[in-house]
């Protein structure tokens, strides 16, 4: 029924966006400094694709790039991280790396998208997986934490969506469904979805999910913004980080606000993935 509603204005957007590089200036290399919270931060949340080995061509295998992603996750020390393309070998070298992280669900399944969180504020109630029918190895992965102090609960997920522009439409309109089905078990828990849509806020796909679910970006809506213009995905063979929009997001439900969101950028984030991090500061609701 969604879908059906939604068809026309999902080809009306495909046919009216597209995608237009812009000349951006150089990313401020802001690792390890971006590790600051801003005042009035109540959580803070990342998202990062650290590549997996099986699609590893270019760089060093996960068991070489570990300490500096694991090293990279404990600097900047989110609450709360998800983690894209996290196959097999990076379990058995990361987990131990990043205590007091701790994987949330099931880490060691195929689905390659992870969850992290702080033990020591929250512990997990629940979890799972919905699959996207659309392609291999695309799912929206979800987990229900608790806050140690407070018992106020949260759902977090983590997605990766496909790298084709239709099918995206269709991991967007799943995606929707599975989280109006997780507000229905949960009401009125607050929703954080990290991922790797391979997408920007401009793409047609991305804008009929915020429409029809009515959550926002925080990179585009936190108070202060940085590395804002340039791609979060890059290659080793660029001698430089091209100029465009990040394809990483954090988008939350309603009530939720953004203090400071964006890209995190430096040597050691290029030697340790093909993608940077994104990270927001959030105020969340009382």
């Amino acid at each position: 029924m969604l879908l059906k509603k939604s068809i026309f204005s999902l080809f009306f957007l495909l046919g009216c966006s597209a995608f237009l590089p812009a000349q951006t200036p150089e990313a401020e290399f802001n690792y390890p400094a971006a590790a600051r919270r801003v005042p009035g931060t109540t959580l803070r949340v990342m998202s990062y694709n650290i590549l997996a080995d099986r699609f590893n061509r270019k760089m060093r295998p996960a068991s070489e790039r570990a300490p500096e992603v694991a090293e990279i996750i404990k600097t900047l020390s989110p609450d709360i991280a998800g983690l894209q393309e996290a196959d097999e070998p990076w379990y058995p070298v990361l987990a131990e790396r990043i205590a007091p992280y701790k994987f949330a669900v099931n880490p060691y399944d195929t689905t390659l998208c992870a969850v992290i969180y702080d033990s020591r504020r929250f512990r997990q109630t629940g979890g799972g997986n919905f699959a996207f029918v659309t392609e291999e190895l695309r799912c929206l992965r979800y987990t229900v934490l608790e806050e140690l102090k407070t018992k106020k609960r949260l759902i977090v997920t983590n997605t990766h969506w496909s790298l084709k522009p239709f099918t995206r439409l269709a991991n967007a309109a799943l995606m929707i469904r599975y989280i109006k089905e997780l507000q229905l078990d949960y009401p009125g828990v607050p929703v954080i979805c990290t991922g790797d849509f391979n997408c920007t806020v401009e793409s047609a796909e991305l804008m009929y999910f915020l429409k029809e679910s009515g959550f926002s970006d925080a990179v585009e809506t936190a108070e202060h913004v940085f590395n804002k213009e340039f791609f979060s995905w890059f290659s080793p063979d660029w001698k430089k980080v091209r100029g465009g929009r990040h394809i990483d997001h954090i988008i939350f439900s309603p009530g939720i606000k953004a203090l400071n969101a964006g890209m995190i950028a430096g040597e050691k984030i290029y030697r340790a993935s093909d993608h940077t991090p994104v990270i927001a500061d959030l105020e969340m609701p009382q």
